[in-house]
């Protein structure tokens, strides 16, 4: 879990410097997809785990963090692209601090 959180806080504490559009990040548990488009929501574009390391929490690990370490300056955290039913039906299940996701025209929101 611990290479996940580095590429989300390097991506939150270099987020001025991308250029909007896709910016992806790897390592050795899966991939990080995000989107920067100028709002002021966190947009993640895809969450790949590698098939080894499924079922072990990370995908939890991974939007409770996002939750916890976006500034305030963010109002969202979107998830767009939920092409496995696996990860739609989770975000419909998702519960962190008291909230979850609810749909809008096909992307996930949280509101923070």
């Amino acid at each position: 879990m611990s290479n996940f959180i580095e590429l989300i806080d390097t991506y939150i504490s270099n987020y001025s410097t991308y250029p909007h559009g896709k910016i992806e990040f790897e390592c050795r548990y899966g991939d990080l997809v995000f989107y920067k488009a100028g709002t002021r929501a966190i947009i993640i574009h895809g969450i790949y785990i590698f098939p080894e390391y499924r079922q072990h929490g990370l995908c939890r690990g991974i939007i409770e963090h996002l939750i916890d370490a976006a500034p305030r300056t963010f109002k969202r955290l979107r998830i767009q692209s939920v092409i496995s039913k696996i990860l739609y039906d989770y975000l419909l299940r998702f519960r962190y601090r008291g909230r979850g996701f609810r749909l809008n025209m096909g992307q996930f929101e949280y509101v923070l």
